[in-house]
């Protein structure tokens, strides 16, 4: 592990371990289970990117730490995807409010192994990013992901109105420990400052977005007698190739955007809805300034709605809720040849430069749910939920094209139990996914069966999924207002489709195990 994780824990841990202290000398009433899922339901600004919205919680301190274990398996995963995950992960988090400033801060740490990984040399860049760099050898890797989170918020005026601003860091190491031997460190940081003024029955937010991006993926060999051969992606299992012992390549990007929000609330109604608009930038490159290699340009805007709308009657809670979201992704492929300069070095010197890649992703899900509260605390909840997704995506100059639509329909029910000795949280969600239409043409591509029908398949199966999840809290364990707690949980997905399909009867599980504490 990165020693800077090691120092980043330590110090988070302690200002836990020091909440934690604080939490054990209050007279409040034992935490319950479902604490940190009833924030959304009393502060409806939650669910938006405004990092003002947390000085709107009515409560204190709340906190939670937790460590799991995770197990993924079967037949049913992406051609660049683990075939099996083996996991852990260290959670902490907590709310405090000292005086009139809220304060919010998140540690994971996550460590897994991930067996028999191919094609695939990346780590943090973009899931939509086309551009990239592979091995066919694959093996076992050792991922590392370490993410920081912090918060600050406070109101001003005599409306109420707020400000604040989140920092998050997230740093990864995944390296394999055969030949060939990719080591990916990869780095992220993003600020977000926001505003909400307050005006009568209405509310009005804005905030700003700005990350940052690197990874660097270091590939080297024990046996220096067998040459390798590594594959620049450009979509649709297309690439260029080079064979060599060492290689190199440097991901850099930057994510910018703003949100609008705006809520309305009067007696017993409250809606929120919220526009964003985020652009996304990388670029891949190869060797030294002199010397450079462009393996790629993405480029992405993605347009966001969202909509809340809650209306409370006694102790029924009727929550409608709508996200929308329109994706435009571009990848440019620079053409370039080596040239040798006058003083003898050689470089990589660019004759044309042209769009290869294009891409529409369209995402609309919308969801009804029904809670029912008892004594303040949530008794159960029904919910359906419609998720509509499609994908046009084009490959240039060849005009292969893979479109998409598919029509997933969930159902759940969630039932929690209370009494002196014990809290129980169940539940249970089942979902159907199915191909409402789709459209593909590809020829004469050198990985057509290996990836190109594998990426096809993937999206466009049918699959019935299913996952549950028990809680049980334990209110006498512990003689202070804390919380122990124990869930376990498992997902689901079966493939099922009438025609020949290259995932059909497949399926993959999920099984997780984890403990916890609630303060």
């Amino acid at each position: 592990m990165n020693k800077n994780y090691i120092t980043y824990s330590f110090i988070f841990l302690a200002v836990v371990c020091q909440f934690v202290n604080g939490q054990t000398k209050q007279k409040d009433s034992v935490k319950y289970i479902n604490s940190f899922e009833k924030i959304p339901i009393n502060n409806l600004w939650i669910i938006t990117n405004n990092p003002a919205a947390i000085s709107n919680n009515d409560f204190e301190k709340l906190g939670n730490v937790s460590v799991g274990y995770n197990t993924k398996k079967g037949d049913y995963y992406r051609y660049n995807q683990p075939e099996s995950i083996n996991s852990i992960l260290f959670s902490a988090e907590g709310y405090t409010k000292p005086n009139k400033i809220t304060f919010y801060g998140k540690m994971d740490y996550y460590n897994a192994r991930e067996k028999n990984l191919n094609w695939n040399n990346v780590s943090f860049i973009s899931s939509n990013n086309p551009f990239i760099l592979a091995d066919s050898i694959g093996g076992d890797y050792d991922n590392e992901i370490f993410t920081l989170t912090g918060k600050m918020a406070s109101q001003f005026g005599e409306n109420k109105s707020n400000w604040g601003i989140s920092i998050k860091y997230k740093v990864g190491n995944k390296v394999d420990q055969t030949d060939p031997r990719p080591e990916i460190q990869s780095q992220r940081i993003s600020i977000r400052p926001g505003i909400i003024l307050a005006i009568k029955n209405w509310e009005f937010g804005v905030n700003g977005y700005y990350e940052s991006f690197k990874e660097d993926t270091d590939i080297t060999v024990v046996d220096h007698y067998i040459s390798y051969r590594y594959f620049r992606f450009m979509g649709f299992g297309i690439y260029s190739g080079i064979s060599d012992d060492y290689f190199e390549r440097v991901y850099k990007g930057y994510n910018y955007g703003v949100a609008l929000q705006t809520k309305y609330s009067r007696h017993s109604l409250k809606n929120i809805l919220e526009l964003k608009i985020t652009n996304e930038y990388e670029r891949a490159h190869e060797g030294s300034l002199s010397t450079r290699f462009l393996a790629g340009d993405y480029n992405g805007t993605i347009i966001n709605i969202k909509d809340r709308l809650q209306i409370r009657k006694n102790n029924l809670i009727h929550t409608f809720h709508f996200n929308g979201e329109l994706r435009l992704i571009k990848g440019t492929w620079y053409d370039q040849n080596q040239v040798t300069g006058d003083d003898g070095t050689i470089y990589w010197d660019v004759y044309n430069k042209s769009v290869k890649y294009k891409n529409v992703l369209v995402n609309a899900n919308l969801e009804y749910s029904l809670t029912k509260e008892k004594d303040n605390l949530i008794n159960h909840v029904f919910f359906g939920k419609l998720d509509i997704k499609g994908e046009m995506c084009d490959f240039y100059p060849d005009k292969f094209l893979n479109n998409y639509y598919n029509l997933t329909s969930t159902i759940g029910y969630h039932k929690n139990w209370f009494s002196k000795t014990f809290q129980i949280a169940l539940k249970f969600n089942l979902g159907y996914k199915f191909n409402l239409n789709k459209e593909f043409y590809a020829k004469d591509i050198e990985f057509l069966e290996t990836i190109t029908y594998p990426e096809y398949y993937y999206n466009i199966t049918n699959q019935i999924k299913f996952n549950n999840e028990i809680k049980i809290g334990f209110n006498k364990l512990l003689k202070v207002p804390i919380l122990p707690y124990m869930a376990v949980s498992s997902d689901f997905v079966y493939c099922k489709d009438n025609n020949y399909n290259y995932y059909n009867n497949d399926y993959r599980v999920l099984g997780n195990i984890k403990i916890g504490i609630i303060f």
